[in-house]
């Protein structure tokens, strides 16, 4: 582990020539594993993906650095008064700055000129994002995670009481999202996914900081959705966690789906073989997870849900009167 994606030129090309060794060596042992069977197949495919995660590692990093440039760049230019004011409208970017560090400030009077452009950037570099981090995980995970991750975006924002600032609405909720990206891309940028990888299971120190973090963002994305969402829809607090607790249990009711449509054992397994992700002292049964996790999820939906209609409809006639 000398040279992990980044390092001095000779271990760079030491790495290299072992990579081109051990991939020549294990193209042969598959080809003799029919007369000679030494690897299980799910360990081969394990070490495939090892070897396409490390042969495409420069062009990983080359894009992670440009995503995190890119967010740390517009995050930059949100600073109040970086940037100078059209008239009474503020950059975009400056939403984008108050929706993770200042949600309290945020108001239906305030008013931002590129929020279009931006919304429109900002969801394609999330998708991106997860295009990038596909390279040193699977697609699947990328493709999972991404698609849940849209689904409070998408019901935040549609249910807003109004439509004509569904952009600024959108890019708000994004931001605290775009934020949890961050850590992942930063440290895959500055040594790579093998470094990545490497630290998040040899190093406890590095693990247990690491997830500490990721915790305290999703924390901190919860929170601000909740102040965003009374700010836009000028709700109650109730309301407001409401809606959060629905989108969170609608997530978990997609992810209960798809695990018991592909089923249970067979989806926890491929997941956990791609990334090593869930050892299975954690997670015991796959069905003992569904059982508790699809009726938690069903009710947690519909409990919110009825909160939400309800106080939605009260905040109604209250506006009207």
């Amino acid at each position: 582990f000398r040279w992990l994606d980044t390092g001095d030129g000779q271990s760079a090309v030491q790495y290299k020539l072992s990579l081109g060794q051990f991939k020549a060596t294990l193209d042969y042992t598959i080809e003799n594993q029919g007369r000679d069977p030494v690897l299980l197949p799910g360990k081969i495919e394990n070490l495939q993906q090892f070897v396409r995660i490390a042969k495409q590692s420069d062009r990983t990093i080359r894009w992670a650095r440009v995503m995190v440039v890119v967010l740390l760049f517009l995050l930059v230019m949100g600073i109040p008064r970086f940037i100078r004011s059209i008239g009474y409208k503020r950059f975009a970017a400056s939403l984008y700055f108050d929706a993770v560090f200042r949600p309290m400030l945020l108001s239906d009077l305030n008013a931002w000129y590129s929020t279009q452009r931006m919304a429109v950037a900002f969801l394609g570099l999330y998708l991106f994002a997860w295009v990038v981090c596909s390279s040193f995980i699977s697609w699947r995970i990328p493709l999972i995670l991404g698609t849940l991750g849209l689904i409070p975006v998408i019901m935040y924002t549609l249910f807003s009481h109004s439509s004509e600032k569904l952009p600024s609405r959108f890019l708000s909720f994004m931001a605290p999202k775009m934020l949890l990206l961050i850590p992942v891309l930063g440290i895959v940028a500055l040594r790579g996914p093998n470094f990545f990888w490497h630290r998040i299971w040899g190093m406890e120190l590095f693990r247990m900081f690491f997830f500490s973090l990721t915790t305290l963002l999703i924390f901190h994305k919860l929170r601000v959705n909740m102040i965003l969402i009374r700010k836009w829809t000028h709700g109650s607090r109730g309301g407001s966690a409401a809606l959060v607790f629905l989108a969170l249990g609608i997530q978990l009711l997609v992810t209960g789906t798809l695990l018991y449509s592909f089923g249970p054992e067979e989806s926890l397994a491929t997941l956990n073989s791609e990334v090593q992700l869930l050892p299975g002292t954690l997670i015991g049964s796959p069905s003992e997870l569904l059982k508790w996790l699809m009726p938690v999820a069903g009710i947690l939906s519909v409990l919110t849900f009825l909160y939400t209609h309800t106080n939605r409809r009260k905040e109604n006639k209250s506006i009207k009167s």
